[in-house]
């Protein structure tokens, strides 16, 4: 398996993953309600918004992201007591890794409106939670860029939209395409995008940009997305590829069934 984004050995693990008591959980049940997980069965998506903050009763759930070739990437495997969230969730921005469960897992799902609740009617143990958050979020921007890319199509308006969030960019433009093929087999360029842009603390914020007059659906496979380390002006010269040409994040469109 590949080395976790953030492994237990690192400092100030058990402030970013801390467990709750049995006391503490109590003291949490009135914010949610109990939600049951089967083997393999996501909890939450890269690229959509969570539901909530879940408190793992039961069980263990894998959280991975997708690295900048669109690979799978182990961030952490959270168990009984500890709770599921990033700070995105606090302006309900689209989370940045999976959430999967591995077994059969109960949790306590708290959703966002009273996760606010929570932390200000909790105080310590609202403080705990909050500077988890923050250092998960912390974590995640020193591993290296990550992201999620939302994709759908209009018929009626014959539209593609793409919305990206990113974190651990080069703050500046970004160049970005839609392609033939997959990350691991690449092809041409299918449609080309107007660039993103990372703010100056390297991250893409629901940045969403249009390709229009498609006149058919997103295929099952066979496109995916790069999101390159230049921008429009300096990825090519000559017409060749430069070191600005570099995939940062990669990931295979799939339409959704």
């Amino acid at each position: 398996m590949a080395d976790s984004i953030y492994p237990a050995r690192l400092p100030r693990y058990e402030e970013t993953f801390p467990a709750l008591t049995a006391q503490e959980i109590d003291r949490l049940r009135r914010y949610g309600s109990l939600r049951k997980y089967s083997d393999g069965e996501k909890l939450f998506e890269a690229g959509k918004i969570s539901p909530g903050m879940f408190v793992v009763l039961k069980g263990q759930v894998a959280l991975t992201q997708r690295d900048g070739l669109g690979h799978l990437t182990p961030v952490a495997e959270q168990g009984e007591g500890q709770f599921l969230a990033d700070v995105g969730q606090l302006s309900t921005r689209a989370t940045l890794v999976d959430g999967t469960a591995e077994g059969d897992v109960e949790t306590l799902l708290i959703p966002t409106e009273s996760l606010r609740a929570l932390l200000v009617a909790e105080a310590d143990l609202g403080e705990r939670i909050m500077r988890a958050l923050i250092l998960r979020r912390v974590a995640l921007l020193q591993g290296g860029a990550a992201g999620a890319v939302l994709i759908s199509y209009d018929p009626n308006a014959q539209t593609i939209s793409v919305t990206v969030n990113a974190s651990g960019l080069t703050p500046g433009a970004h160049a970005a395409h839609i392609h033939l093929g997959s990350c691991q087999s690449q092809g041409a360029v299918q449609y080309m995008l107007a660039d993103f842009t990372a703010d100056g603390n390297g991250q893409i914020v629901d940045e969403t940009r249009t390709v229009i007059n498609v006149t058919t659906p997103l295929p099952a496979s066979g496109w995916y997305l790069n999101l390159h380390q230049g921008n429009s002006g300096n990825i090519l010269a000559n017409g060749r590829p430069t070191i600005n040409f570099r995939p940062l994040l990669c990931g295979d469109i799939a339409a959704q069934g």
